[in-house]
């Protein structure tokens, strides 16, 4: 396996410009049941090998309109949830894959997640050769320095935290037989809202999350709606986020991906609820978009500014992926058309395979700043990218 990381700015999208590698490295951690904990997944933090790390002083600057974080060989970066400390560093999590074919779990901790500057070498949140691993989502916790963290292996969920040493602690379980992701804040609220799905149904549920610790989880809600699988067979994400009323705190919106038609090709559904706390209260769900022979995924709630956005993704049988969102400015009751999100390119062409796309705040609030995964077929390379989405 091969990840280089480094800043790389492209002003002009037509003009191929080389990649700063930064290491090369194949890294094993075991991966073995806790004997103390029932269900819980154990990391060992000892390095069994690693082959000739070339650690480069990554370039500083923001110049440009896309910058590209890390690249593989192996496969696809996929972007995580991140969070931000205190003191405004943020911590930028990813999946890319070992020399097994499995996915990992990596993360960065960075000034600024388009300007950077990036660590050489990220951080090892959860690596293993002979499982996958999806996420992972991070929310800061009340102390601002440590990070809560849930990721997903190929049937369950666990929580972890991620020290203001850099270390990792124990991994517990969370969820039996349920994928997790977002961590999103709801308003002032210490609390992070995580959506679950089941594996075999894809019946929805949420819970509230502080830290490690499980007094502080909330109880499992259980939602009336489902996600499903498409024509493209990528995976089920629904996520919800505060709506951004002022006048209720508590107010969510959920958004999923659902085969309304059968036809392979799903819909973004969502529906709202007065209360996180409840699981009594949804409205109906009602679909936000529909376009005819494209295959909607992965959903994710997102405040900006005013505006309470959805962003997706728009994908079709033949492989083909663009971004896409819509946008309320009255707390999810009325919604824009779909707009698209013009990604800058890389290299002489567009970037292929796109895994899935997440929005943030840029320091300087001018601009939200996207990260999505893609092929560069000039670089011959897997790449993460950030780039300056439109505000």
């Amino acid at each position: 396996m091969r990840y280089s990381s480094g800043t790389l700015e492209r002003t002009n999208p037509a003009k191929t410009l080389s990649i700063a590698t930064a290491f090369a490295a194949a890294l094993w951690f075991a991966f073995t049941p806790s004997p103390t904990r029932v269900g819980a997944a154990a990391w060992d933090p000892s390095l069994e090998s690693a082959a000739s790390v070339i650690r480069l002083p990554p370039a500083v600057g923001c110049n440009g309109v896309i910058k590209v974080i890390a690249t593989s060989e192996a496969g696809p970066l996929t972007p995580g949830g991140g969070s931000r400390f205190n003191n405004l560093d943020y911590l930028v999590p990813f999946t890319g894959y070992n020399g097994s074919g499995k996915a990992a779990a990596f993360a960065f901790v960075t000034h600024d997640v388009f300007c950077g500057p990036y660590p050489p070498t990220p951080e090892v949140i959860a690596i293993s050769p002979s499982m996958n691993f999806s996420g992972p989502h991070a929310g800061l916790e009340p102390d601002g320095q440590t990070f809560v963290i849930v990721l997903s292996d190929d049937g369950s969920t666990y929580v972890l935290e991620r020290r203001s040493n850099a270390t990792y602690s124990h991994p517990t379980l969370f969820h039996r037989g349920r994928t997790a992701i977002s961590m999103q804040r709801i308003g002032d609220s210490l609390d992070r809202l995580t959506i679950s799905v089941n594996t075999d149904t894809g019946s929805i549920a949420t819970q509230t999350i502080r830290t490690a610790q499980s007094s502080t989880w909330g109880k499992l809600l259980f939602t009336p709606f489902g996600t499903s699988y498409g024509a493209t067979n990528k995976s089920r994400r629904p996520t919800a986020a505060w709506t951004g009323n002022p006048n209720d705190a508590r107010e969510i919106v959920m958004a999923w991906a659902y085969d309304a038609n059968h036809t392979g090709n799903r819909v973004i559904r969502y529906a709202l609820n007065p209360d996180y706390r409840t699981n009594t209260r949804w409205s109906g769900a009602k679909t936000l978009v529909s376009i005819r022979g494209k295959d909607l995924t992965d959903p994710r709630v997102s405040r900006w500014g005013n505006e309470t956005r959805v962003y997706f993704m728009e994908r079709d049988v033949g492989g083909g992926a663009s971004i896409d969102y819509v946008s309320s400015r009255d707390h999810g009751r009325v919604w824009s058309g779909v707009k698209r999100i013009a990604i800058p390119q890389p290299a002489a062409h567009a970037l292929t395979k796109l895994t899935v796309a997440m929005f943030g705040k840029s320091t300087d609030m001018t601009n939200p700043i996207g990260l999505v995964g893609g092929y560069d077929e000039a670089q011959r390379l897997y790449e993460l990218v950030a780039f300056v989405a439109p505000s």
